[in-house]
């Protein structure tokens, strides 16, 4: 029963991204966003998937380099931008 769940939770999914042509996810690095960007490099492809991690003093070292390091796993682009906080 939990497959069958989990195979029609993913079908949901897939038909959703089927509708986006491209996609930018607001990387952390963390569970909810990395299962975004997977699942968006999954279903719409590498080139029209790019993870965006803002760097700056909230965001702890390890939780950056654990972000890269899941990017580059899963064949995810990625990219960071600096972000002052006021």
């Amino acid at each position: 029963m939990l497959k069958a769940m989990h195979a029609a939770s993913l079908k949901k999914l897939e038909s959703w991204f089927s509708d986006c042509s491209s996609a930018v996810i607001a990387f952390s690095g963390g569970v909810d966003s990395s299962l975004s960007a997977y699942l968006a490099r999954k279903f719409i492809g590498r080139p029209n998937t790019v993870a965006v991690i803002g760097k700056s003093a909230s965001l702890k070292t390890r939780d950056l380099e654990q972000g890269i390091d899941f990017a580059e796993r899963y064949g995810i682009r990625r990219t960071a931008s600096t972000v002052k906080l006021c």
